[in-house]
């Protein structure tokens, strides 16, 4: 009997919360709005200067709690009661701009930005008062624009930013705020454009540039974040234009110019980036002409 009744009022008490979710869903009400879960504070200009807000207001339940002020340098101070749940900022016309979470007087949540169309442009999560976890920023289309990660208000893993359209454009990762690892940029058909990679900030090893055909235009080699011995250029139909050789970051030593049939026309002579002289070569391969700089 005991285990009969324990069993109806763990039925009874299900069927209170599912109900109480549907109705909230029902209402169009998210969690973050439901005044029983956070207080909602509303944040309004209060004073203008030169065209910009100097001064804001924060209401609860219709009464002034905290007051923020703005200098030239755009330092905010706040003064009053420490905002503690979901502040919603207007503008002058009225019009929401953001949202954020706060908790004890610190942004600590969610926090969303709104455009023109009143659609989302901009989706931070913060912990503590610094920026921590997944950001996405979008295009007044709706679309996104940039996906990122966040650890302790930098950026660290994979940064991704697309077109108007859609389509992925970039490719970078960050370790601790630093481009660390591979670095990777597309054209608008998805063939790649630009391939790099980074080491604590700095290029290190091979790089390669292509055309939107996807034949290479370009490699490069790095060392320390300059360019280090031989690289190559080409024409976009795979055929080398120019030999180079690099010495820290400067043309050093020969340059091998070629024509669109592979045939040899100059070879130029670098020292530590200054140009010494041009040998011009006839289509049988031999020097006719030497120019000395």
């Amino acid at each position: 009997m005991k285990i009969s009744i324990i069993f109806f009022y763990f039925i009874f008490v299900c069927c209170i919360f599912f109900n109480s979710c549907a109705s909230s869903k029902n209402n169009g009400i998210s969690l973050l709005e439901r005044s029983d879960v956070y207080h909602i504070i509303e944040k309004r200009p209060s004073f203008i200067s030169d065209g910009k807000v100097r001064e804001y207001e924060f209401y609860l339940n219709d009464e002034i709690i905290a007051k923020e002020a703005v200098d030239k340098k755009g330092k905010r101070t706040l003064y009053g009661q420490k905002l503690d749940g979901l502040v919603k900022e207007y503008n002058m016309e009225g019009k929401l701009i953001s949202e954020a979470v706060y908790k004890n007087g610190v942004l600590n949540g969610a926090y969303k930005e709104y455009g023109e169309n009143k659609k989302v442009i901009l989706i931070r999560n913060y912990s503590n008062g610094v920026i921590d976890g997944k950001t996405t920023d979008f295009y007044e289309n709706g679309k996104i624009k940039q996906e990122a990660n966040y650890k302790n208000n930098l950026l660290n893993g994979v940064v991704n930013d697309y077109s108007h359209s859609g389509i992925l454009v970039r490719e970078q990762e960050y370790y601790e705020g630093i481009l660390d690892g591979d670095y990777k940029e597309y054209y608008t058909s998805g063939n790649i454009k630009v391939s790099k990679e980074y080491n604590k900030g700095k290029l290190e090893g091979y790089s390669k540039e292509y055309f939107k055909n996807g034949s290479v235009s370009k490699e490069y080699n790095y060392s320390q974040d300059k360019l280090q011995g031989e690289a190559k250029i080409y024409y976009d139909n795979g055929v080398i234009h120019q030999i180079e050789f690099y010495k820290d970051d400067k043309l050093d030593g020969e340059v091998k110019i070629y024509d669109e049939e592979d045939n040899l026309r100059y070879i130029d002579v670098y020292s530590k980036g200054k140009k010494l002289k041009r040998n011009i070569f006839n289509e049988q391969g031999k020097i006719i002409y030497t120019i000395r700089y």
